[in-house]
């Protein structure tokens, strides 16, 4: 009988190998993932200013318009990167889960063709579509 149970690969190590894969997908992502948070600040000090202006508090340069049009921007840079970040984060998991689901059948073609899988034909079709798509999720955590 053949052995057919492997040791595992540890979470960490594979995460890294699927940001390897295609580290442009991860690093899109990643920028526009971080920078969507780090905005999430810009409009608490925009209104800030804005009731400072209106309390004639503020510094002379700054008026209530160009707070204004500095919040519509802000908030259209923060809607484009939430965009971008969310195409980055599909792309990485859909390169991902199709590259691990592509290792996996190929793997099962490798096999001798009288020799049968270790596993129900349900779990493999389980691990084939849920397990690989919550794997291929991993490098998307790490903004």
């Amino acid at each position: 009988m053949i052995d057919t149970q492997k040791s595992p690969i540890p979470v960490f190590t594979a995460t890294l190998a699927l940001i390897r894969n295609r580290p442009s997908y991860f690093a899109v992502n990643l920028i526009f993932e971080a920078y969507f948070m780090v905005m999430r600040i810009v409009p608490g000090l925009i209104l800030q200013r804005f009731f400072d202006a209106l309390t004639d508090a503020a510094p002379a340069a700054v008026n209530l318009w160009s707070l204004l049009a500095l919040m519509v921007g802000v908030e259209i840079s923060r809607m484009v990167s939430n965009v971008l970040g969310a195409w980055g984060g599909a792309k990485v998991r859909n390169v991902s889960s199709s590259l691990l689901r592509k290792n996996v059948v190929q793997a099962i073609f490798r096999k001798p063709g009288a020799q049968a899988l270790p596993v129900a034909t349900g779990d493999i079709i389980t691990r084939l579509d849920d397990d690989a798509a919550d794997f291929g999720d991993f490098p998307t955590w790490t903004p």
